[in-house]
């Protein structure tokens, strides 16, 4: 009869200490994105419109409510890519990749 070898117990090693340099740079902190926020707003006053005229006698129209607010949020998109643009141009970063 063969006897099968018993498993070796290995004790744990002791590792390395992590070391990090005292200059080491924190994860930069994430901020919700622009167009995420604006997708949002003029989803919302498309919704506070169709309510508005559901629960009042007042009329309102839902198409000119979200052409109104898809301009405007287009054209806050617009100056927020143009200003992150000149403030990288500014920088002197290059974001284009390899």
């Amino acid at each position: 009869m063969s006897e099968q070898p018993s498993a070796v117990e290995r004790e744990p090693r002791p590792t390395e200490p992590l070391i990090t340099s005292p200059g080491h740079p924190r994860r930069p902190v994430r901020h919700p994105r622009l167009r995420t926020v604006l997708l949002g707003l003029v989803g919302l006053g498309t919704a506070v419109s169709a309510l508005i005229g559901q629960l009042t006698d007042r009329e309102l129209d839902g198409q000119l409510v979200a052409l109104v607010a898809l301009i405007g949020s287009g054209t806050v998109l617009l100056i927020g890519g143009i200003s992150a643009a000149v403030r990288e141009s500014r920088d002197g970063r290059d974001t284009t990749g390899p």
